[in-house]
């Protein structure tokens, strides 16, 4: 029963979650070649050449962010404990984030943005399982699919709020923002 799963606190902590987060891997994956071409003055052949880096350490981060909250149960800690250090440490690594926009040279904005895509896999990796601990079998589905729901609608209006922001600012605050909302939503999970 949707309504009921609906009405369940730890449905609506997930999908807030979702919301604030979601975006910023959006913004990565539909911002990043414009960053590069129109603030780093990258040309199509530079963005083909470099703006896959940072996917490379979002698909590191997914796989050990998944294998390392295993690993801490194996050694005895709580599943809640687990998956809440592995997202913390996830977390931790967007503040970077905030300096992709200031650093002096290309390859470290791309680096910083390396720390984005694997901080956010580590989280994500851990977020998404949530659903098959706190609800029961049939309830695990619609309760990832509201997440998912909150993420992609988190993810539409960030895109909309980061074309008017760069087309009339710079990508810093979205950086700045992007740097930020792991490290706050932590505080929900």
């Amino acid at each position: 029963d949707w309504r009921a799963v609906i009405r369940m606190r730890a449905c609506w902590t997930l999908i807030l979650a979702r919301f604030l987060t979601d975006p910023v891997i959006y913004f990565v994956i539909f911002w990043l070649p414009e960053y590069l071409r129109k603030e780093r003055g990258f040309d199509l052949a530079m963005v083909g050449r470099y703006a896959w880096v940072p996917f490379i350490f979002g698909d590191i981060g997914y796989v050990l962010g998944g294998w390392l909250s295993g690993r801490l149960m194996r050694a005895g800690w709580t599943l809640a404990s687990a998956r809440k250090f592995v997202m913390a440490l996830g977390a931790a690594c967007l503040p970077v984030a905030i300096v992709a926009p200031l650093a002096p040279a290309a390859w470290m904005a791309i680096a910083a943005t390396c720390f984005i895509t694997f901080g956010h896999a580590l989280w994500v990796a851990n977020l998404q399982t949530l659903p098959t601990d706190l609800f029961r079998g049939p309830e695990m589905g619609t309760a990832t699919g509201f997440s998912g729901m909150g993420g992609a609608i988190g993810g539409m209006l960030a895109n909309l709020g980061t074309g008017y922001i760069v087309s009339r600012f710079t990508y810093t605050p979205i950086f700045l923002v992007a740097g930020l909302m792991h490290p706050l939503s932590a505080v929900l999970i």
